[in-house]
């Protein structure tokens, strides 16, 4: 049987630089629950969820990324949020 061109080889990506931790300011989001969730649409509910709150009142610390970012501007009514910075060790 003929092989592939190229097949077995590792491509891309770039060598020496996995695994090294350097030290950075990680930026952490505090998010509270401050309306509740009775008589709300659907997604808001789950997007409140998904941000792992469910009493207002609630409290969570969450990473700073897209994923947050998106469900705090959807249900930005519905909570607070105060940016934290640590640093990462």
């Amino acid at each position: 049987m003929a092989e592939r061109k190229g097949a077995g080889k590792k491509t891309g990506g770039r060598k020496g630089s996995a695994g090294r931790a350097k030290k950075q300011e990680v930026k952490k989001l505090k998010v509270t629950l401050v309306r509740g969730l009775a008589g709300k649409r659907k997604a808001h509910v789950q997007a409140v969820r998904s941000l792992g709150l469910r009493k207002p009142g609630q409290s969570r610390v969450l990473e700073d990324n897209p994923l947050v970012r998106g469900n705090i501007r959807k249900v930005g009514y519905l909570i607070k949020v105060e940016e934290i910075t640590d640093e990462a060790s």
